[in-house]
């Protein structure tokens, strides 16, 4: 998964060169919004790769906002095809598709924002926050220690065979 941050120029690492055929193509990056079908497409020349070990790997910067800053955190689909022009951007006219994969969009650098409604959560507010009713309303607990101290197998099974 690629991770783009906006307002800032975000690194990527891809492994393009295994499925090239061309020895020094461009790439063109096409992406399309997940929800919104929005398309974003741009050239990245391979003068532009940073990488130290290209027969390995490919390492870009890209500016995000120069292509993204327009648009909302998402998620995105991307196809990178080889080609050997320096401004083409129809897929149809590039020589090869040679990555598929998944881009995330964010504001912030590389993680997902999550919002968690609820109850305030104090830990040191109940002694048997290890416990649990089960099916059957039973008292269950878990050996959250691992010790078994309270005379279960460390399996769960019965510490005496009848």
């Amino acid at each position: 998964m690629i991770y783009l941050t906006k307002g800032a120029t975000s690194q990527i690492i891809l492994t393009l060169k295994e499925k090239q055929t061309l020895s020094t193509p461009n790439y063109l990056f096409y992406f399309k919004g997940r929800g919104s079908n929005k398309e974003v497409k741009f050239v990245v020349l391979n003068a532009s790769d940073t990488s130290a070990y290209k027969d390995r790997f490919n390492q870009f910067s890209i500016v995000t906002n120069t292509y993204f800053s327009n648009y909302q955190d998402s998620e995105w689909d991307y196809k990178i095809y080889e080609q050997t022009s320096t401004s083409n951007l129809n897929p149809a006219l590039a020589t090869g598709l040679i990555e598929t994969g998944i881009m995330r969009l964010d504001t912030i650098n590389g993680a997902m924002q999550v919002n968690i409604y609820g109850e305030d959560y104090d830990a040191d507010a109940d002694d048997d926050a290890d416990a649990h009713d089960d099916a059957d309303g039973a008292d269950v607990r878990a050996d959250v220690d691992g010790d078994a101290a309270d005379g279960d197998a460390a399996d769960g099974a019965d510490a005496e065979d009848d």
